[in-house]
């Protein structure tokens, strides 16, 4: 079940945080359920960003908590190869730790 865990005002519309990448099912269910709460004939569509300019992480620690190893780029694209959304991710440029 997604869980939206945020709304905000951008890109002259909202923008729903999700606790996982929206399937289309679940998209089709964000747009019928916030289709009421625009005014009769609004155009709402729900889709998934497609920018490919950049994802910037804050606040993560730059050692590994178990081992006290610099965590670097090979060790975070492992990680996002395990994830359940690894599928809509696409890096279009190599990945930095800074």
């Amino acid at each position: 079940m997604l869980v939206a865990e945020a709304i905000s005002t951008a890109y002259d519309g909202f923008t729903v945080a999700c606790d996982h990448v929206a399937s289309q099912e679940e998209l089709y269910a964000i747009q019928d359920g916030a289709t009421p709460a625009f005014p009769p004939g609004a155009k709402v569509m729900a889709i998934l960003p497609t920018s490919t300019s950049y994802l910037k992480l804050m606040d993560v620690p730059f050692l590994s908590g178990q081992t006290g190893q610099i965590i670097t780029p090979e060790k975070v694209m492992d990680y996002i190869k395990r994830s359940p959304a690894a599928s809509s991710v696409i890096l279009m440029a190599p990945l930095w730790v800074v």
